[in-house]
């Protein structure tokens, strides 16, 4: 960490534990930094458009490289992450060593994470860190992702409670206006919305021998593991997500439920071998 480290706010938990995933991140990052003479320089492969995980590793002053294709998400990066310490791109800089490459559920995407991890490996120093998150392919997210898809619950639930909401707003509005005889202040514009790659959805549903067997053929050795939160799926979302007493349950089962029910996984593993570029 350097003298560039901003205070940050941290954002409130959701059904996806994304504040718990953000910690683990930054935990390790830390660690990693109190080993090192440099200040680290950080791969984010696949950084989308940083509003989880990449702002706030950017924050904490560490050389932050952000790689995404999807250029909608890349720019809207831009827009809230600049400095001398953040570099946003298409390409992964081929003359840069990294001291850490983030994975912040990507690999369950890619066609052959195997190799893109082996390619990607010849970018990372001696002892350097892979720090990422997947999900559980046989877990909650992606049994309830999968129903969701089936049976489209989340939108017919959305559909429902909008009705419901946007009845109460009318109904507020003219009590406000003909009873009340209140002036009725028009609503601010709404912000736009948050790019995010809808386009390239899950294609790899890992269980966690997939994951050290995967790591073992990459000369990866596992330093690091936390399971995520239990639940956390698109219904569930749309039910609980605004319910703070469910997040914090939900948090905390993950961590005592068996790995193979949570939703989701982070881990660490250390590069154990060298790989010349």
């Amino acid at each position: 960490m350097t003298d560039a480290a901003q205070p940050m706010a941290f954002p409130s938990e959701t059904i996806f534990g994304h504040l718990k995933k953000l910690h683990f991140f930054l935990n390790e990052l830390s660690f990693l930094s109190k080993t090192r003479s440099n200040n680290l320089k950080i791969l984010d492969f696949g950084c989308g458009n940083t509003e989880v995980i990449g702002k706030f590793i950017a924050k904490c002053g560490y050389d932050y490289y952000g790689v995404d294709f999807h250029k909608e998400s890349l720019n809207h990066a831009k827009k809230i992450i600049s400095g001398p310490n953040v570099h946003l791109l298409e390409a992964i800089p081929l003359e840069i060593e990294f001291d850490a490459i983030l994975y912040g559920d990507v690999l369950e995407h890619l066609e052959n994470p195997e190799e893109m991890i082996k390619e990607h490996l010849k970018y990372l120093v001696p002892g350097g860190l892979i720090i990422g998150a997947v999900p559980n392919g046989h877990g909650a997210f992606e049994i309830e992702s999968a129903l969701d898809r089936r049976f489209g619950m989340t939108n017919k639930f959305q559909w429902l409670r909008h009705r419901y909401y946007l009845k109460k707003h009318v109904v507020a509005i003219w009590v406000k206006k003909h009873i009340l005889q209140k002036e009725i202040k028009p609503s601010p514009p709404l912000s736009e919305p948050i790019p995010f790659n809808h386009e390239y959805g899950h294609i790899q549903f890992f269980s966690w021998p997939d994951i050290e067997a995967m790591f073992d053929r990459c000369g990866l050795r596992l330093t690091n593991f936390k399971k995520g939160v239990l639940m956390g799926g698109p219904f569930s979302g749309s039910l609980f997500g605004n319910c703070n007493a469910f997040l914090y349950v939900n948090d905390k089962l993950g961590a005592v439920f068996p790995r193979r029910m949570v939703s989701s996984w982070y881990f660490t593993a250390e590069k154990r071998i060298s790989c010349g570029k």
